[in-house]
């Protein structure tokens, strides 16, 4: 909001502070134009412009958009964390040996965003935490 009869702003590093006969005086060391540096109400938005998006991650930024569009709560999830637990007696680690003849060695630990496993895929979309169990079975 800008004075009554304002029509623009100074940056104020265009501006510089100094002392005449014990008063305070702003000396203005650019020119201002008429409309500079001045955003009238509602332009930040455009009518049915979306401002932020479901599962979309707040920051400063967007906790701003969301004051400026009048929100005071909205509703929010932690960020899910997430245990892999590899089943089955046939999995064995790289560099491991098996006895049994139909072992498989686990290589998806190493790249789940390649595994086959909804839960490691979905994690690694949302950048969940993850932590790796091991095995069991």
């Amino acid at each position: 909001m800008v004075p009554r009869g304002a029509d623009a702003v100074m940056m104020i590093e265009h501006t510089e502070a100094r002392q005449s006969e014990g008063k305070t005086l702003i000396e203005i060391r650019r020119a201002a134009t008429s409309g500079q540096f001045i955003a009238f109400a509602g332009s930040d938005l455009a009518r049915g412009e979306t401002v932020l998006r479901a599962g979309q991650h707040l920051t400063s930024r967007e906790i701003g958009m969301l004051a400026a569009v009048g929100r005071a709560k909205v509703e929010v999830y932690r960020k899910p964390s997430v245990a892999i637990i590899s089943t089955g007696d046939e999995i064995v680690a790289p560099g491991e040996r098996s006895c049994r003849a139909r072992s498989m060695i686990r290589t998806r630990r190493f790249s789940p965003r390649r595994s086959r496993k909804p839960a490691a895929r979905r994690a690694c979309s949302a950048s969940a935490p993850m932590t790796r169990c091991g095995c069991c079975g």
